[in-house]
């Protein structure tokens, strides 16, 4: 407490206008009596407001720190109780830590008196914490005067946990963190740039390395109110910094303020970074990026994509034969269950059009090296996860997928609810892979095979996994040759095919 005794005189003036009465004048008496007098002056001189200035004023000596400690002590008892209500009077928490109680201060029972306070002080602390009525503001400084001042500004407003060393408030606040509480909706941190072992400013900095993602409020106080100090302190990571002396209005007005900005500030940043996820997931960051530049028409040639459609079996009779709302949730549990497949296998999910599901993949950065094998692997997750399931009446749940790869072209086009949307010649033969396919299969294109066959080259050869179907007839064009992946029910779909148009190919490839 040696370091507090340098603080005492300049916080005397401020510290007298924040004590009323004569509680107020007897400690700025005995505060300027004890730090100008080499011998301790007797309790008289100290407790008579004029005679102790006269003392002051003509002598030089300094304070002895024990004298100053124990003459102090009843008067910040006195002072704290005035600026507390009846039923906060246990509220001076660790005012009364590291505090020397000289062995000739009163008896016995005086002694109990001050252990009790001090545990009854302790544990109403703990009470009001554990409640989560009010958010904790952690003070530190090395002068127990100033726990005083810190109490008497923000107590009506937070739970006040005054600490001495900058190690003490480090422990806490790992406390605080380990418990989900070091955030700006339930704690402050207010710091003096004066402590001891390292400066405010240093332990500030050392906070910030130790709890980087805390959304944490710092206010460092200094009587030192040159800029370089200011600069420093909010390069270390304060969020404000204030000149001492201050008053416990203007302490609290700024603490309050700093502390309502950063909540509106998180909140804020949550907002943005929630919107940010559902767009995200609406559409690809580039063209997000392009919108917000007041890009409106955008599109670009995709050299090689896949692309997958799922459709329901039967679906019009489905829809025919349950009720709206049934079918409105039958969809729901099903596109829910390839949305999850989508984030698993890295796929981008285009579009949904009544009961059909398109996916693409290749038209980014990260899926083309791959494309084909994510674009077969999800089709083959979406048929085991529709076998799962079933209709509201009891009936399996069946239905048919297809993939082709090739190029097209993808971007967005109108203005309003703007989609990510892809366009060409794969998107219409993926669709008709779909629609020739059969019942719980996977039906994909020679070009899907070979782009499959390529991204899983390093496991050798593939053509185990399929069945050769030949040259089909899937739609009004000409005949393409497609391939039957080993899932589902392909063993029903192969039994079903004429003799000679399965298992052709493999010679011919």
């Amino acid at each position: 407490m040696g370091s507090h005794v340098s603080k005492a005189t300049s916080q005397t003036g401020n510290l007298g206008n924040q004590v009323s009465g004569q509680a107020g004048e007897r400690l700025e008496a005995r505060l300027v009596g004890q730090e100008r007098s080499d011998s301790g002056n007797n309790l008289e001189a100290a407790n008579s407001h004029p005679e102790a200035r006269e003392e002051a004023a003509s002598t030089q000596g300094k304070t002895s720190t024990s004298g100053r400690r124990s003459s102090l002590l009843p008067e910040l008892v006195e002072v704290e109780d005035i600026f507390c209500p009846e039923n906060r009077e246990a509220q001076l928490g660790s005012l009364f830590d590291n505090v020397e109680v000289p062995l000739g201060y009163g008896d016995q029972g005086d002694m109990s008196w001050w252990r009790n306070r001090k545990n009854a002080a302790e544990n109403a602390l703990l009470s009001e914490t554990s409640t989560g009525l009010k958010p904790e503001a952690i003070c530190v400084d090395d002068d127990s005067v100033q726990h005083v001042l810190f109490r008497k500004a923000l107590s009506e407003f937070y739970t006040v946990s005054c600490l001495f060393e900058a190690e003490e408030a480090l422990s806490l606040l790992s406390d605080r963190y380990s418990n989900g509480k070091l955030d700006c909706t339930q704690t402050v941190l207010v710091v003096d740039n004066i402590l001891p072992g390292k400066s405010g400013i240093e332990f500030v900095s050392d906070v910030r390395k130790r709890f980087p993602r805390a959304f944490l409020p710092i206010v460092v106080l200094s009587g030192d109110d040159a800029d370089t100090t200011a600069a420093r302190a909010f390069t270390a990571g304060a969020d404000d910094f204030i000149s001492k002396p201050v008053t416990p209005k203007h302490l609290a007005s700024r603490v309050k303020a700093k502390q309502l900005s950063m909540i509106r500030h998180k909140s804020l940043q949550e907002e943005l970074t929630q919107r940010n996820f559902l767009l995200q997931r609406m559409l690809p960051r580039p063209v997000i990026e392009n919108l917000s530049a007041g890009q409106q028409l955008m599109y670009e040639k995709k050299e090689e994509v896949s692309v997958v459609f799922a459709d329901i079996v039967s679906f019009t009779t489905i829809a025919a034969t349950m009720g709206t709302d049934q079918v409105i949730i039958m969809l729901h549990s099903l596109f829910s269950a390839y949305d999850e497949l989508t984030d698993w296998h890295g796929v981008y999910k285009a579009e949904t059009i009544g009961d059909c599901y398109m996916v693409v993949a290749g038209h980014t950065v990260q899926s083309q090296r791959d494309h084909g094998n994510r674009a077969v692997s999800m089709a083959c997750a979406m048929v085991e996860t529709a076998k799962s399931l079933e209709l509201p009446n009891g009936d399996p749940l069946q239905i048919r997928v297809g993939v082709h790869t090739g190029p097209a072209y993808a971007g967005v086009v109108g203005r309003k609810m703007p989609r990510y949307c892809f366009f060409g010649e794969t998107v219409n033969t993926a669709n008709l892979m779909e629609s020739s396919s059969f019942t719980n299969c996977v039906q994909v294109s020679h070009a899907t095979y070979e782009r499959y066959a390529k991204d899983r080259r390093v496991e050798g050869d593939v053509r185990d996994l399929f069945v050769d179907l030949g040259r089909r007839s899937v739609g009004a064009g000409a005949p393409m040759r497609t391939w039957l992946m080993k899932v589902g029910d392909w063993q029903e779909a192969v039994a079903q095919l004429p003799q000679g148009s399965k298992h052709r190919g493999r010679e011919g490839q």
